[in-house]
């Protein structure tokens, strides 16, 4: 009964550290589509920037 009782107990743990593992596998990853968002956004602001150099670049020949 006793050792039958240790081993059980030690399955347990171990599925625990799993799960936890997991959970924070979990976390990374979505971490990480959250820093491409971020990338994917400020990619966008560039390509804007870009625009309004265009616009200021065919401004300055209209004057010139």
């Amino acid at each position: 009964m006793g050792l039958g009782f240790r081993v059980r107990v030690r399955v347990r743990v171990r599925v625990r550290v799993r799960v936890r593992v997991y959970r924070v596998r979990v976390r990374v990853r979505v971490r990480v589509r959250v820093r491409v968002r971020v990338r994917v956004r400020v990619r966008v602001r560039v390509r804007v920037r870009v625009r309004v150099r265009v616009r200021v670049r065919v401004r300055v020949r209209v004057r010139l």
